[in-house]
């Protein structure tokens, strides 16, 4: 699968991979704290953003796309950075092609397995109707009963836009998410442990790494450390930006 992306900087290559629901624009504004080192790409996984709708949706596939992501940028070796579904994404990938991480930083998931929560947000998005898709103050009205979080509500509404026949659509394949949704919180399987430099990076105010998953992070990636950013929630990058990027470079100072 082609993988849309975008890329700025020169440099030791570093890729950016987002979360559920997301896209590649979530990295916009921290890329740019490290274009001016690194060549950076910022990619949309599958089913998401400006990337091919396929029915697969699990992290061998995911990890595939990215080996090939590799494979046509010519890139050997490089920094692999990713948020939730993309940190998992990340961890597989590191699992399969050790040699081609560098360094791997993952942004408040762990390797375990974990109960899918966004449910009422899949349902407000599937029950969407034509009707409700003829302004984006419909749809925003539409979903609020499902998604009452207005920030939560504009994140997932920045996936719709206006086609060529001027209606708005999804850029999500909602509907192969929905089939796959439990692959998104399966645990990722690792017959040997990646060793290289790993860097978990921790929301103060985010369940997402508990205290008991600490030993497995150590056992799957015995080169690790775990940082913790306080005051921010899961979207660290979005709720603290300048600490994530001063955890996120010093990590980076000697690589």
């Amino acid at each position: 699968m082609k993988l849309y992306h975008k890329e700025s900087g020169e440099g030791k290559p570093f890729v950016f991979l987002h979360g559920l629901f997301g896209s590649s624009i979530n990295w916009n504004s921290i890329s740019q704290y490290f274009n001016k080192d690194y060549k950076v790409f910022l990619i949309d996984q599958r089913n998401h953003g400006r990337s091919p709708h396929d029915s697969g949706h699990d992290y061998d596939l995911m990890s595939e796309d990215l080996n090939g992501f590799f494979i046509d940028h010519d890139i050997d070796r490089a920094v692999v950075l990713g948020h939730s579904m993309g940190g998992k994404t990340a961890m597989r990938f590191a699992a399969k092609y050790p040699g081609k991480v560098s360094r791997l930083i993952v942004v408040d998931i762990s390797p375990g397995a974990y109960t899918f929560k966004d449910e009422n947000v899949l349902k407000g998005m599937l029950e969407l109707t034509a009707e409700q898709l003829l302004s984006r103050a419909s749809a925003d009205e539409a979903i609020c009963k499902y998604i009452p979080d207005l920030g939560v509500r504009q994140f997932i509404l920045q996936n719709l836009y206006w086609n060529e026949q001027k209606k708005l659509q999804w850029r999500l394949n909602i509907k192969a998410i929905g089939e796959n949704v439990m692959n998104v919180g399966s645990e990722i399987d690792m017959n040997v442990p990646f060793k290289g430099p790993s860097l978990f990076v921790k929301g103060g105010n985010s369940d997402y790494i508990q205290a008991e998953d600490h030993a497995i992070i150590e056992e799957k990636f015995p080169n690790s450390t775990i940082e913790t950013i306080a005051g921010a929630g899961h979207w660290i990058h979005s709720d603290k930006p300048l600490d994530f990027v001063r955890v996120v470079s010093k990590f980076l100072k000697d690589e």
